[in-house]
């Protein structure tokens, strides 16, 4: 999986695509915020 990643990756490096930009959450429910503060907590990355 980490080499198909990397071949992923130099493909969108050869074709020029870039990277969308993240989402700053500013529109983000406080259930949403709630969640993702939980998923922090528990030691996850989102």
């Amino acid at each position: 999986m980490a080499e198909f990643g990397r071949r992923i990756a130099a493909r969108k490096v050869e074709l020029g695509l870039p990277d969308p930009p993240r989402n700053s959450g500013e529109q983000r429910t406080a259930s949403k915020r709630a969640l993702l503060k939980a998923i922090e907590e528990a030691g996850g990355k989102w």
